[in-house]
């Protein structure tokens, strides 16, 4: 039996490596992912700003929502390449600093450069991997307690005709001339 729980022991520690492993790399993955919808869902809208202002020789008309914030400065600075990154913003509604995702880049219209600044709010984003994250700790949760009951009753169940041939060999005496008897298997 000390084998049999060493064994489980190291099991379920393998185990639990294993998923905190995979929990971490799930993690990164999923985040890399959504970031990733985030920036094209900006740079849709930059396209969607681009081409109004080719067409029409202005600027779109600034419609923000909840989940959209877009403005524009005049500048001096040439076109530049389009640039991400994540900002930290106050929003009093919500009465709390809430993580942006912010695409800013420079057009020009009508000989006039704009630096034009997009932003979504990543607590959707933040929301999503933590549900995600919580289910699959449940998920693996219950699957270590699934391998760790399974494990202890078909090891027991398996080891138990060598455990029975053990005890009786240890009972065993030369001068009674009882045999040994064999309980049958399918191994």
């Amino acid at each position: 039996m000390k084998l049999l729980s060493k064994y489980n022991r190291i099991y379920l520690t393998a185990s639990i490596i294993v998923f905190l492993f995979i929990g971490i790399v799930y993690y990164f993955v999923i985040s890399f992912v959504l970031i990733e919808q985030l920036n094209h869902s900006l740079k849709d809208k930059l396209n969607e700003i681009q081409t109004y202002a080719n067409t029409n020789k202005a600027l779109l008309p600034i419609a923000n929502t909840r989940n959209l914030i877009v403005f524009y400065k005049p500048t001096l600075s040439p076109p530049v390449r389009r640039k991400f990154s994540n900002v930290p913003e106050f929003v009093k509604e919500d009465n709390e600093m809430i993580q942006f995702r912010q695409l800013s880049t420079v057009i020009a219209v009508n000989s006039q450069n704009y630096e034009v600044i997009i932003r979504e709010p990543e607590t959707e984003t933040d929301d999503l991997i933590q549900l995600i994250l919580v289910i699959t700790f449940i998920i693996a949760v219950f699957f270590i307690l699934m391998l760790f009951v399974l494990n202890r009753f078909l090891l027991q169940k398996m080891w138990k005709p060598f455990q029975f041939i053990l005890a009786q060999i240890q009972r065993f005496n030369l001068s009674t001339q009882t045999g040994i008897t064999v309980q049958e298997t399918d191994i």
